[in-house]
């Protein structure tokens, strides 16, 4: 893993991540546990940690997104394995 940093002051260096965490909080978390159980860290670290690694299997490979055709990230890359088909943006 590299690290990027952008310009500072740069808004979108985190946009990505912070979505993706907020994915992780609302699909995978809250409706599991309960939202107040998750911020008053009423959850054990393991259950959080087994919870979220299962989710991102679940994200990666069965989660279709709109913006890949309603395909799973890796449907989408075993369709593209070359990376040249443009990723479907819809309006």
């Amino acid at each position: 893993m590299r690290m990027s940093l952008g310009y500072k002051g740069s808004c979108f260096d985190n946009a990505a991540i912070e979505s993706l965490n907020g994915i992780i909080k609302t699909e995978c978390l809250y409706c599991r546990f309960g939202k107040s159980k998750v911020k008053n860290r009423m959850i054990p670290r393991k259950d959080i940690i087994s919870a979220v690694t299962e989710f991102i299997e679940f994200y990666n490979t069965f989660r279709p997104k709109e913006r890949l055709g309603f395909l799973s990230p890796v449907e989408f890359r075993l369709l593209n394995p070359k990376g040249v088909y443009p990723v479907i943006i819809h309006s």
